[in-house]
């Protein structure tokens, strides 16, 4: 739990939150730790785009538009890709 509060503590929304340690505690208490992805990424994508896959279907799905989320994702490491429905596809927006 150190390593996660130190990582909630250093989260730029989070940093600047005058909390006192029973108020981190149970943000510590209630957070929950999730891993998506691949750690081989980059050499995945390289394949999809040679075997001309659409490297979207391939990635999963955090929170998809529309759909309520409940509770404040914040990425450790990596990327996120951010996106929204655009026609029959999806148009990136940002990462």
């Amino acid at each position: 739990t150190n390593g996660l509060q130190g990582a909630l503590r250093n989260s730029p929304l989070l940093m600047k939150a005058n909390l006192d340690q029973s108020q981190w505690d149970r943000i510590v208490a209630e957070a929950e730790f999730e891993t998506f992805g691949s750690y081989d990424w980059y050499g995945s994508y390289q394949e999809l785009r040679q075997r001309s896959v659409d490297p979207l279907s391939q990635e999963p799905i955090i929170v998809e538009e529309g759909q309520y989320s409940n509770g404040l994702i914040l990425i450790r490491a990596g990327f996120g890709r951010l996106s929204r429905r655009h026609g029959s596809g999806e148009f990136t927006f940002g990462y």
